[in-house]
């Protein structure tokens, strides 16, 4: 019997994904990806972490782009009692990445999207929680990362660093919703650019 090949998962510290927010989402998205060591006994398909891979260094190409573009602001609905803002960014090759910042007394909380011919790729949310109201320090950050492969999501990395492959079905119920947020950021945008629906 030829067993399929596998690639360890890999587990890493909260806090690497923490300072993801810190600098630029994806670069380190990226290191951490390529570079953790150790990881746990449970093991995924080669072919999804390749895609994961892949996706991560284009979001970090889009990143790199993005760094020089002016975006474009849109209102976006408040969910916290300071509000909300969005950017929209739209490059050459029908990319985009959407920024979602909700500020609030005691924390705040980020989005970010990236597709690509209005195909949702990566999306990437970090709560960050204050040591007192409106301090802005933050004491606790959580981090959550969800790769897509069209209209479904392939790997989840919860906000406790819990590794699923799309095989699982919470797995599939999260990216359904992550994918839903994703479709309203758009829809706040106002762009022209239409997103495929649900099949």
């Amino acid at each position: 019997m030829i067993r399929r090949q596998t690639s360890p998962v890999p587990r890493c510290s909260p806090r690497i994904f923490f300072e993801m927010y810190r600098l630029q989402l994806v670069p380190i998205l990226f290191a951490t990806l390529a570079g953790c060591e150790g990881g746990s006994r449970r093991a995924i398909p080669t072919a999804t972490a390749d895609r994961a891979t892949e996706v991560t260094r284009w979001a970090h190409a889009v990143d790199s782009v993005s760094t020089g573009m002016s975006p474009r602001e849109f209102a976006f609905p408040a969910r916290s009692t300071e509000g909300g803002t969005g950017r929209f960014f739209l490059l050459a090759d029908s990319s985009i990445r959407i920024d979602i910042e909700d500020l609030g007394e005691i924390g705040k909380h980020r989005e970010r999207y990236y597709a690509r011919d209005a195909v949702l790729r990566l999306a990437v949310s970090s709560s960050d929680r204050y040591d007192s109201p409106l301090s802005g320090r933050v004491v606790r950050s959580a981090v959550d990362s969800v790769w897509f492969d069209g209209d479904s999501a392939v790997r989840w990395v919860d906000s406790v660093q819990v590794l699923r492959t799309g095989a699982d079905s919470v797995a599939h119920a999260h990216g359904t919703k992550v994918r839903a947020q994703f479709l309203w950021a758009v829809r706040m945008a106002g762009t022209k650019t239409a997103p495929k629906p649900l099949r």
